[in-house]
């Protein structure tokens, strides 16, 4: 027994002596904490960003090998904001911006086994083989349909009540897919999609409401939708978050864990440990932007059921797998963003991304740059597979879907287990308990793609605001 007072006598002496303080402590160094950390320290505020993993940016991971140039997770920004703009500008990172190519409008969706090309003007969408007459008389009456009063509406829901079910077969159900890797009979039409949502609400019809527009909050300086354009960078998507990092240097520790939080004197007393052994930081702010289900490794002192609660929210598990082909061994032209994959249709993926036909320098110039995934909410268990299976899933299903003959010159597989949260019916509860954590422990933030949207633009325009509003209540002695 003394021996173990003894120690712990020591542990608290080593603790004591390690101790540092900052004014705002974040955890994770994807794109939303290093975001936050960037504008906090460029406002006077002191930062420390916590990474259990040895490099920046989270799911944003960008690989060369040669000539190839594959992206492990999120493939391009969309540039929703002019947040985003200026970040690039104060980064330096214009000159290494890579604009999507004009061929990357085109966009298809398989029917009956094959690609199709996406209608790209009202004359094609009235021609398009994708939907029957029927269905298409559906789309033009969609102005005369009621609005629900229910608040809580799946995106299936909504669809089906507005635009039918092939609709949601043929179109929606594919884009759901492609975006959340999720089931659109779960997800939340009001968080999942709310622009969907707020277009019925101010204007009673999607269709009306993509004349009108939609009103604006001038804080997030939103880009209209067909002026956005589709970015990434010269060495791939991770360069933002590498320079990111640099620029912060020895602000981020990485191989580092967030161990234990607690309330201390008004703001927080948080154990971390990593290859220098277990230290304790005292903050005025801590701010949570690792994802939800990370939360089990972390000991909170207070208000341990609610953090419980927020695990619970659902994750899609998807494999990205990246394949380098000649062009010769390709039989469609791969001349556009990709291909999106009903569920009705008889594949096993997801869908395919044309990354060489997106952006230049994905590929040698008689190659074509595939980035093929799968999984999701709509077949889990194939992630769970071994590689080597689900390569052999991947290019079964490419031979009927593109034509290709010959065997793959570059390949790469990430796994993520839990890689996109899902905004399912029931959302409400999850914000709920951000409301309450926040409240209850004052300098307490939770931010990351698991709220408020989950792309990379979200997360940058999410970030920059949360900045702002740390550093109004810093000056105002909040």
């Amino acid at each position: 027994k003394s021996l173990k007072i003894e120690k712990g006598i020591a542990d608290d002496l080593r603790m004591k002596n390690t101790d540092s303080k900052v004014d705002v402590l974040i955890a994770g160094a994807g794109i939303t904490g290093l975001t936050l950390a960037w504008h906090l320290s460029r406002s006077g505020l002191s930062v420390q960003v916590i990474e259990p993993r040895n490099e920046p940016g989270g799911a944003m991971k960008s690989i060369q090998q040669g000539d190839w140039l594959a992206e492990c997770g999120p493939g391009s920004i969309l540039v929703s904001s002019e947040h985003i703009n200026e970040l690039f500008r104060d980064l330096g990172l214009e000159n290494r911006v890579v604009r999507s190519l004009p061929q990357a409008k085109r966009r298809y969706l398989v029917k009956d086994s094959l690609p199709q090309p996406l209608p790209a003007s009202l004359l094609q969408a009235v021609r398009t083989p994708l939907l029957s007459v029927g269905s298409k008389f559906k789309v033009i009456k969609e102005p005369f349909v009621k609005k629900m009063k229910s608040e809580d509406e799946s995106v299936a829901e909504f669809v089906r009540r507005r635009l039918g079910s092939e609709f949601l077969d043929q179109f929606v159900n594919p884009l759901v897919g492609g975006i959340f890797a999720g089931d659109p009979e779960r997800l939340s039409v009001r968080h999942a999609f709310p622009r969907l949502y707020a277009l019925e609400e101010q204007h009673g019809s999607i269709l009306k409401g993509q004349f009108k527009g939609l009103q604006k909050d001038p804080e997030r300086k939103e880009i209209p939708r067909n002026k956005a354009e589709i970015i990434s960078f010269d060495g791939g998507i991770q360069t933002l978050a590498q320079e990111l990092a640099g620029k912060l240097s020895d602000q981020v520790s990485y191989q580092t864990r967030v161990k234990k939080v607690d309330q201390h004197n008004g703001g927080f007393a948080v154990e971390v440990t990593g290859q220098e052994g277990t230290k304790r930081i005292t903050a005025d702010n801590f701010v949570m932007t690792s994802p939800l289900h990370s939360l089990d490794q972390i000991s909170f002192i207070d208000g341990e059921t609610r953090w419980q609660d927020l695990m619970e929210m659902p994750y899609a598990p998807v494999s990205v797998i990246n394949l380098g082909y000649r062009i010769t061994d390709v039989g469609h032209p791969a001349d556009g963003f990709g291909v999106l994959i009903p569920k009705t249709e008889p594949y096993r993926i997801l869908g395919v991304q044309f990354n060489s036909s997106v952006f230049p320098g994905r590929a040698p110039e008689d190659g074509v740059m595939l980035t093929v995934f799968l999984g999701g909410m709509r077949y889990p268990n194939l992630v769970e597979k071994t590689e080597e299976e689900q390569l052999d899933i991947v290019e079964s299903d490419l031979r009927r879907l593109l034509g290709i003959t010959g065997k793959p010159q570059f390949k790469n597989i990430m796994v993520w287990p839990k890689a996109i949260p899902q905004y399912e019916l029931g959302y409400d509860r999850y914000l709920k308990v951000f409301e309450e954590l926040e409240s209850a422990w004052p300098g307490l933030y939770l931010a990351g793609n698991f709220r408020g949207g989950i792309s990379v633009g979200d997360c940058i325009t999410n970030a920059t605001l949360l900045a702002r509003q740390i550093e109004a209540e810093a000056n105002t002695g909040k």
